[in-house]
């Protein structure tokens, strides 16, 4: 039997199968930083608020190395999530396409929210 993974505090009782996509939210030197889990299927979001910035990066590491299938990005930005998931760009049924309704290519998914600071 293979040893129990460890569980950050910051995810405890949070059923990552049930999310698509972690955003981290804060500016370089911010003292707090906020985690986005995004549902499967942009159905909603759940966010985790006064994160301590210290505690990013090995939230972060941690989500990458034991998220099977999860995504992971990090963006200075507060966005606002209640008017984004309404959008017609998150609705439009292309929506994990890498072409628009046009064929003009896109970012698929979530992949707009990727930097050229995350890996995945």
């Amino acid at each position: 039997m293979p040893p129990a993974v460890s569980v950050p505090a910051e995810l405890e009782g949070t059923q990552l199968a049930n999310f698509e996509h972690a955003h981290f939210e804060g500016r370089a030197g911010a003292t707090h930083v906020q985690l986005v889990l995004i549902r499967l299927q942009h159905t909603g979001v759940e966010i985790i608020q006064q994160i301590p910035a210290a505690r990013f990066e090995p939230l972060r590491a941690w989500l990458r190395e034991h998220w099977a299938g999860g995504r992971v990005s990090h963006g200075p930005a507060r966005l606002n999530w209640a008017n984004l998931m309404r959008s017609d760009a998150i609705q439009d049924n292309r929506f994990y396409e890498s072409t628009d309704e046009n064929g003009e290519p896109k970012p698929a998914g979530w992949a707009w929210l990727m930097d050229d600071d995350n890996e995945e």
